[in-house]
This record gives structure tokens, C-alpha cells and sequence, in this order.
């Protein structure tokens, strides 16, 4: 079932990916149907509705990289003139996503959610960052303290303050939801970063998946007391790449 849906979901996206309705369309249905009549062609007894629930459960989580992927290269495109820069960008950003979630799930899923939103951003910008400055020629000037701020900026609010979509995963803030565009821990975190490039010093930190946000309490209220806190004093706390893109893997 997942390898149908998987190869199906690609064709469909190369077809109408850009259409507006493609993320909208629930073709859960199809593909449960299709499956059904394969398990019975087989003489497989499935039982009622599990065949739904599991195609159902897995359509969500296909549509939801997908949307993800495309969202990346969404913001990337108008930060970054070149072409070449572009899919270096979005490759970094893309395999680094996973890396971060999953060291932020296993060392800081026991701290309060702005903390770990902190740690999963301040992780993704860190070797995203890093593996994009290593593969683009004359990275220095390309990869600017404006351009991150910028860049992730947006991927914490990709529509605006108005539509609570993140790029950041929903399962590290289920109550407070994502922070607003002009998060002043984005400024910090990379004026951290760019520091640690100057000096040569590393975090080393080596730290499942995006749910929608459930629930939002107070939301800028939260980070923005956590903003003017840390004015205050300190506080613990697509496209598909070119081939020379590929062959960096």
C-alpha cells in the first residue's frame, strides 16, 4: 500500500503539482479501493474499514511531505536568484529537516515547547546552514546574515502571521503553535551561527513526523514575552535538485 501510494502520489504531483486543488483532493478512497481488490484477488481476508484507516492514515502523511517539500522551494525561490543556489539550498534544508526533528524528539521532548522549537530551529539552521555553505561556490557572500534571517523567517511563517502553517513540526508545539514571522530568536540563532563559522567553534550537538497544530494558547503572547525576556537578560533554555546536487549525496 505505501509503495503504491508513494509512486502514484509522485505521478500525480509531476501532472497537476501546481494546480491549487492538488493538496486539497482526497484520493484516499481510490487508492483503498484499489488495495481492497488486490487483497481480494489474492484471497486475502482484511477486515472492514482497516484497509481505509491505513490508507487514510498514509495519504496524510504522503500529502503532508509533499505539501512540505514544495513549501521549501516556495520560500526558497524568491531569496535566491540562482538557479544552481536554489537547489543547493532546498537539498540542505531538505535532508537536514529529519536530522533535527529526531534529535529534537530524542534530547529535548522533555523540555517546555519553546525551548524545543528553539532547539529544532536553531539545529535545522545549523547543519542546513552548514552543508549549503560547503557545496555553494563563494557561499560568504550568498549565504548573508539578512538572506538566513530571511530564509528562515519564512519557514516559520511561509503565508504570514494570518495562516498558522509552519515548516516547523507541529509535534513540538501543540499547544503554543508556531512563533510569528519576526521571531527575535531567529535573529539570535543566527547571529550565533555566523559566529561560530567566524571563530571555527561547533555546538556538536547531535541531537516523527509533522502533525497539524491541534491547539494554539495565547500564541504570540507566549513568544513574545519569551522575546522581551531575552532583550532583558539571558534565559536557560520543488523541484528536484540538478544532477551535480545528486551527486553530492
Amino acid at each position: 500500500a505505501e509503495q503504491l501510494i508513494e509512486n502514484s502520489m509522485h505521478a500525480c504531483q509531476a501532472a497537476c503539482g501546481d494546480k491549487k486543488w492538488f493538496f486539497e483532493v482526497d484520493l484516499s478512497p481510490i487508492f483503498a479501493a484499489v488495495i481492497t481488490e488486490i487483497a481480494r484477488s489474492h484471497r486475502q481476508a482484511v477486515p472492514d474499514g482497516q484497509i481505509q484507516r491505513r490508507v487514510s492514515e498514509l495519504f496524510e502523511e504522503k500529502v503532508d511531505d509533499m505539501f512540505l517539500l514544495k513549501t521549501l522551494w516556495d520560500v526558497i525561490e524568491p531569496i535566491f536568484e540562482d538557479a544552481g543556489v536554489r537547489s543547493k539550498v532546498y537539498n540542505a534544508l531538505s535532508k537536514t529537516y529529519q536530522v533535527a526533528l529526531d534529535a529534537t524528539l530524542i534530547d529535548r521532548m522533555h523540555l517546555p515547547e519553546l525551548q524545543r522549537v528553539e532547539a529544532f530551529v536553531s539545529l535545522w539552521m545549523e547543519e542546513s546552514m552548514g552543508r549549503a555553505w560547503a557545496s555553494i561556490a563563494g557561499s560568504e557572500q550568498i549565504l548573508t546574515e539578512k538572506g538566513i534571517i530571511s530564509l528562515f523567517q519564512n519557514l516559520i511563517r511561509p503565508f504570514g502571521d494570518d495562516v498558522r502553517f509552519s515548516c516547523i513540526p507541529g509535534v513540538l508545539m501543540t499547544e503554543i503553535g508556531p512563533p510569528p514571522r519576526n521571531w527575535h530568536f531567529v535573529l539570535q540563532a543566527t547571529k550565533e551561527l555566523l559566529r561560530q563559522w567566524q571563530t571555527g567553534g561547533s555546538r556538536g550537538s547531535r541531537p516523527a513526523k509533522r502533525r497539524k497544530v491541534t491547539h494554539e494558547v495565547s500564541l504570540h503572547q507566549r513568544y513574545d514575552e519569551e522575546d522581551q525576556e531575552e532583550e532583558e537578560g539571558p534565559q536557560v533554555g520543488r523541484q528536484e535538485g540538478t544532477e551535480e546536487d545528486q551527486e553530492e549525496e
